[in-house]
């Protein structure tokens, strides 16, 4: 993404977003966190992960993109 763009804009208050009031990692987007929380069974992950899929329609598996993208960046080691 460039730097400055909408969607980095948008990645941004997502990460903003699961930090604060999601409690989660501060490199990770609300997306990719729902996606991981699905994996792991949580009571509320199934509702948002598929509502957010929903809201993202037009890209086949937002948040399992997002989960491998966020992991892809988060725990890189420059």
């Amino acid at each position: 993404m460039k730097r400055g763009s909408f969607t980095y804009r948008l990645g941004a208050l997502s990460q903003v977003f699961n930090s604060f009031i999601g409690q989660g990692n501060r490199d990770q987007t609300f997306s990719a966190r729902s996606y991981e929380a699905w994996l792991y069974e949580r009571w509320w992950a199934s509702t948002v992960y598929h509502m957010i899929d929903l809201i993202f329609f037009l890209e086949d598996r937002h948040c399992y993109n997002s989960y491998l993208t966020d992991n892809e960046y988060t725990y890189k080691k420059d």
